[in-house]
C-alpha cells in the first residue's frame, strides 16, 4: 500500500480467495465490478493463483488480456495450466543461510551481522502476465 501511494497508484485491493473456482469467480466478479476494475492479481501463492485463474475463466474473462495473474513458489502445476502461470521463485537456501548467520551474529553479540542477500526473488514470467 505504501509503495502504491508513493508511486501515485491506486491502493491494492486485498481479498481472501478459497481454493475453489466459485470463491475465486465471486472475488473476480467483485474486483471487476469496482469503480476501477482490477486488471492484475498478485496472489499469496501459486495455489491461490491457480484458483484465481479458474475464477477468471468461470467469469468469462481472459488471462492475461482481461486479468493478469502471478503467484509465488513456482510449484510444478504452474507450468502445466493454460495459460502457464507466472510466478515468483524464491532462493530459499540463500534466505536460510542469511537467517542462520544473522541469528549466530546476534547470539555472539560481537559479530557483525551479515549483509542481506539481494538476489533471492526471481520472477518467472509465463503466459498469465
Amino acid at each position: 500500500a505504501q509503495a502504491c501511494e508513493r508511486l501515485g497508484l491506486p491502493a491494492p485491493v486485498a481479498e481472501t480467495v478459497a481454493l475453489d473456482p466459485s470463491s475465486a469467480a465471486a472475488a473476480v466478479g467483485r474486483w471487476r465490478s469496482a469503480a476501477e476494475p482490477v486488471t492484475a492479481v498478485a496472489a499469496y501463492n501459486d495455489e491461490v493463483a491457480l484458483a484465481v485463474l479458474a475464477g477468471v475463466r468461470a467469469a468469462g474473462l481472459r488471462v492475461p488480456d482481461d486479468v493478469a495473474v502471478i503467484g509465488v513458489d513456482d510449484v510444478p502445476a504452474a507450468r502445466l495450466v493454460d495459460p502457464a502461470l507466472s510466478t515468483v521463485w524464491q532462493a530459499i537456501d540463500a534466505q536460510a543461510e542469511y537467517l542462520a548467520a544473522a541469528v549466530l551474529a546476534a547470539l555472539d553479540g560481537s559479530a557483525e551481522p551479515p549483509a542481506r542477500p539481494d538476489d533471492v526473488f526471481h520472477v518467472v514470467a509465463r503466459d498469465s502476465t
